[in-house]
């Protein structure tokens, strides 16, 4: 029920949000000009600067909606934060920017996968902020290849180049994390955009995941 009323509040949040922008547009139209060419340079800036906003803000009001109606159908059981004992496991889900989860196929990895068991890894702690992840079902760990370009595929046995090192980032969802390959140090596993896995320098949206504990059945 409170989902529910989260997810309605979201929706009534969005709806009062246009109407402000409706009305901010009205009320703005054929301001300042008589001094255009003096305020041009700022007022653009200043557009730039609200419109990053807004699209930062619009991302976020998605997110949520998002987990929330995840959450409501059961599909995950939590955030996971990642913080186990060195030997600790659990099941997870590796879900991307794209709200896709890491999916084995063929041995390779893609970021379109949903809550199933191909998208389903045991993520093993090693300590010191470091994991390796296994898939559930084939028991091969993700891996980067660092004679081949620093491929990435689930072809491991669970040696140094399966090993990550994990990085947080807070944030009122759960945890965005990065994972920085041991065996390539400074680049991170990254999501393209044809859903391909591959490891990168950028730490940009590319880069971070959300880890979702699996959900008991």
């Amino acid at each position: 029920v409170e989902e529910k009323a989260d997810v309605k509040k979201l929706d009534e949040e969005e709806e009062q949000e246009d109407e402000e922008n409706k009305q901010g547009g009205r009320r703005s139209g054929g301001r300042g000009l008589g001094k255009a060419d003096r305020r041009n340079k700022t007022d653009e800036d200043s557009t730039d600067e609200e419109s990053s906003e807004s699209e930062n803000e619009d991302n976020e009001r998605k997110e949520r909606k998002f987990f929330l109606l995840a959450k409501k159908k059961d599909k995950y059981d939590g955030v996971c934060k990642l913080d186990g004992e060195k030997g600790d496991k659990e099941e997870v889900h590796i879900m991307s920017k794209t709200h896709k989860n890491l999916k084995y196929m063929k041995a390779e990895v893609q970021a379109d996968g949903g809550f199933g068991k191909g998208a389903t890894w045991v993520v093993e702690y090693l300590g010191n902020s470091k994991v390796r992840f296994l898939h559930s079902n084939r028991e091969k760990y993700l891996k980067v290849h660092t004679n081949q370009d620093d491929a990435v595929n689930a072809k491991g046995a669970g040696g140094k180049a399966c090993h990550f090192k994990v990085q947080n980032k807070k944030k009122k969802l759960g945890r965005l994390v990065t994972f920085e390959s041991v065996a390539s140090p400074d680049k991170f596993l990254r999501v393209e955009e044809d859903g391909s896995l591959t490891l990168g320098s950028d730490k940009g949206a590319a880069s971070k995941f959300r880890v979702l504990r699996k959900k008991d059945n």
